[in-house]
């Protein structure tokens, strides 16, 4: 019982851990950030060319962006015909998303949705704050699986 217990505790610590760690987005100018991977990869995603991830992390629902530009010192997806993560965000900070916990810096767009992470984990769950792209309409989504 003790051991399952710590080997739980231990599971929740590495989760937290790759879920607060990743490959650095930060920027000065635009050639900085490049696309990695592809639609379908759960690292797809604009990132600093001197930092990239170690790989495309498996299989996931992410849409890779077209193209990458810095944004505020921040490299920053670009999709064709959708709003921009910046975008998303101030309109995720007016939600009633921030009621439940705060943002925090990253999220992934899918489907139509920028998913915009937020600091609360329950149960090796991670809340997100999905913000849809049509709609502008916001909600929290529980993401259980240890990619978010």
């Amino acid at each position: 019982m003790i051991i399952g217990f710590i080997l739980l505790v231990l599971v929740i610590a590495l989760g937290i851990y790759f879920y607060t760690s990743s490959p650095t987005v930060e920027c000065s100018i635009n050639s900085d950030c490049v696309v990695f991977g592809k639609t379908g990869d759960c690292n797809c995603g604009c990132y600093n060319k001197d930092n990239l991830p170690s790989s495309t992390g498996g299989e996931c629902f992410y849409s890779a962006p077209i193209d990458c530009k810095c944004v505020n010192g921040t490299c920053e997806g670009i999709f064709e015909g959708e709003m921009s993560y910046s975008e998303a965000k101030q309109i995720a900070e007016q939600s009633e998303c921030v009621k439940e916990g705060n943002l925090t810096e990253g999220g992934y767009f899918i489907a139509n949705s920028w998913w915009i992470r937020m600091d609360v984990v329950n149960e090796s769950c991670n809340m997100v704050c999905a913000v849809d792209t049509i709609t502008k309409e916001t909600h929290i989504d529980w993401r259980c699986t240890s990619v978010l």
